[in-house]
């Protein structure tokens, strides 16, 4: 049986977004995203840890609270810290669109002129 690697997620940014350059030229900016499930009475919360690779279109909209959706693979990544090797698991977004929607107060449902995509092709990865 093939293998699978994908992974579509919507969500909220639980900070603003942080990119890093390199000397290569390119740059990762990473964010954390809340995925919430449960009932009113109890809420769930998963954070997931997401980065992109040369995403300069769409960092500036990439704040906190923004509700994104980031389709891409699982990736992990693992240290060592201490003397013990840790990994966890993130999210290589390939395609990050947003607004999904707006918070309250501002125009729910923007028109798709106004809706922002941005996708990673094989130059943007530096690897």
């Amino acid at each position: 049986m093939p293998n699978l690697n994908q992974v579509h997620l919507a969500g909220h940014l639980g900070r603003d977004a942080e990119t890093k350059s390199f000397a290569s030229g390119s740059a990762v900016t990473q964010f954390s995203l809340a995925l919430s499930s449960g009932t009113k009475d109890k809420p769930k919360t998963a954070w997931v840890n997401v980065k992109v690779w040369n995403a300069a279109p769409v960092v500036q909209e990439l704040q906190k609270g923004a509700a994104v959706m980031v389709e891409g693979r699982l990736e992990e990544e693992s240290w060592e810290k201490d003397g013990k090797k840790q990994s966890k698991l993130v999210v290589v977004a390939q395609i990050v669109s947003k607004p999904l929607y707006e918070p309250k107060g501002k125009a729910a449902n923007p028109p798709a002129a106004q809706q922002s995509t941005w996708e990673v092709t094989d130059d943007d990865v530096p690897f």
